[in-house]
């Protein structure tokens, strides 16, 4: 948390310049509040769907086509747009796709055919498979190997808010004129991407660009990384199926007025989660996170026994969210270290990918499930918890180390008559 001086290289030579100077906390704290900002925009897609069904005439297909296809590109494109980010540098792509995310998917409710709807969730949602993995790898950059965890903690908190708060705002602009809401939606972002470029510089020394490669061959790598994206997908098969199923279940039971307050106890809990389990790992080992998280599942069992705006409920909506998450940014942390010379892939492997395969298997569930009632979301919210804390407890195992050969305790010495000497 010492003050960073940053220079930009310039061909052959660092040419000197007057320095950024900022605590690496108040960059860490900028970079939080634009990943608010941007994610602010992605939310608040749903939140806009609805009327914008209603104002184009639209089917329930055709708002599923626009929601899949912003889904699948923001999620699906990050581990691909991290290997570009890894060459060209996270600096000005973090700060020109938050712009472009912004602004592109603000503009949705002044959109007059679907087929723009389609086109700018396709860019829109570029933008963000971008956006993702060069912030958490300038993050990284900024925050160095000490702390990094905590940063992340901070920044992935950040992406929760914006996602939180994203559809509240947009169905409190619902009422007023399209530009205006485009506007109010896409400030946030703007500004925070402005207040980036201009407070925010890569230090030479840690710059992705210049680290080494790990080694491609080592086995734990290979081992770890598929068990960090199984993981996260566990975690987001829960998260998606309840930010997704449980609205509907309360609005068919007469409960509606909770479905507000619970997502926003759920993802406020999810962030402080993330930032705790940050803590823990900072000061005890990182599976000390998985550990905990096998709580999980006794906590979220509980929800069909309860009264949904009851205070027990928020209580367990609040413990679930909190202990699910525990481990998100530890595995963000691990997986950058691990591809130390390729933090941006690294990134969108974490980020990106598992958020996509979450939803693909929860989008299979609901078909095969009629009706998902609040008795299944806690089914699939439990196990995929427990699966999720048993792949993150072997993730995180310490290597294990060659055993010494061990040595006679005593040697002989001698002829016929040996002697043992100790």
């Amino acid at each position: 948390n010492g003050v960073i001086s940053r220079q930009r290289p310039t061909g052959d030579h660092q040419a000197m310049r007057t320095p950024t100077t900022l605590p690496s906390r108040t960059i860490t704290r900028i970079l939080a509040a634009t990943h608010v900002g941007v994610d602010l925009t992605i939310g608040a897609i749903a939140g806009l769907l609805p009327s914008i069904r209603d104002d184009l005439s639209l089917t329930g297909g055709h708002i599923a086509v626009v929601a899949t296809v912003l889904a699948a590109v923001s999620s699906f494109g990050q581990p691909i747009a991290g290997l570009v980010i890894d060459r060209l540098g996270p600096h000005r792509l973090a700060i020109l796709s938050a712009i472009a995310t912004s602004a592109t998917l603000a503009s949705v409710p002044m959109l007059p055919t679907f087929g723009l709807l389609v086109a700018v969730a396709a860019v829109g949602g570029a933008a963000a498979a971008v956006y993702h993995p060069a912030a958490a790898a300038l993050v990284r950059s900024n925050a160095g190997s000490t702390s990094s965890a905590s940063a992340l903690g901070l920044f992935a908190a950040g992406g929760t808010l914006g996602l939180a708060a994203g559809p509240t705002l947009a169905t409190t602009l619902a009422t007023h004129s399209a530009v205006l809401t485009s506007v109010v939606l896409a400030l946030p972002g703007l500004t925070m991407a402005v207040v980036t470029a201009a407070t925010v510089e890569v230090d030479p020394a840690s710059d992705v660009r210049n680290s080494h490669r790990a080694p491609r061959s080592a086995p734990r790598a290979r081992v770890q990384l598929p068990m960090l994206v199984a993981t996260m997908a566990a975690i987001y098969v829960g998260s998606i199926t309840v930010t997704t199923a449980v609205p509907l279940w309360l609005a068919d039971h007469g409960a509606a007025a909770a479905i507000g307050p619970t997502l926003g106890v759920f993802s406020l809990a999810a962030a402080g989660g993330g930032m705790l389990g940050a803590r823990i790992a900072s000061t005890r080992h990182p599976s000390a996170t998985a550990h905990a998280m096998l709580a999980t599942p006794a906590s979220v069992l509980a929800l069909p026994h309860l009264v949904p705006g009851s205070l027990g409920w928020y209580a367990v909506v609040a413990t679930g969210g909190a202990l699910a998450h525990l481990v998100v940014p530890v595995a963000l942390d691990a997986a950058q270290r691990r591809l130390h010379g390729a933090v941006a892939a690294a990134s969108g492997l974490v980020m990106g990918l598992p958020i996509g395969v979450a939803s693909v298997v929860y989008l299979t569930a609901s078909l095969a499930i009629e009706t998902i009632t609040i008795g299944h979301v806690a089914t699939i919210a439990a196990g995929s918890t427990a699966i999720a804390a048993v792949l993150a407890h072997l993730a995180f195992a310490p290597e294990r180390t060659p055993r010494p050969t061990r040595t006679p305790a005593c040697t002989c010495t001698g002829g016929a008559l040996a002697i043992a000497t100790c």
